[in-house]
């Protein structure tokens, strides 16, 4: 499994497409037991997954976005130019880096157990 396998079944899911653990293991060329495993880092992450029983696919909750993402745009408000301003934007910008270097690790774990 290729490590940004993760980032491209959320991607998946977060899409308009029905995938579930087989669709998505035949589309990614790994196991469906590693689709679990990659689910279980989403989840980690706190990407909120779930399986749509009626659709019978995986979908991510409408609406949602990396924590620290989408907030704070400078385009929307003025005071985004101001020092404490600024500072909170790359602190959010850092926790996002973290969160997403955690997912990362767990992923490439998740190859070394394949």
């Amino acid at each position: 499994m290729a490590p940004q396998n993760g980032t491209t079944s959320l991607h998946h899911i977060l899409g308009p497409g029905k995938w579930d653990a087989k669709s998505l293991a035949k589309e990614l060329e790994v196991s469906p037991r590693t689709i679990h495993r990659i689910l279980q880092t989403l989840t980690y992450a706190q990407v909120p997954w779930y399986f749509c029983k009626e659709n019978q696919c995986y979908r991510v909750r409408s609406g949602f976005k990396f924590p620290g993402l989408g907030k704070n745009d400078p385009q929307e408000t003025s005071s985004t130019n101001s020092p404490s301003a600024i500072h909170q934007l790359i602190d959010e910008a850092r926790r996002t880096m973290e969160s997403l270097r955690t997912l990362c690790e767990t992923l490439e774990r998740s190859l070394r157990r394949d």
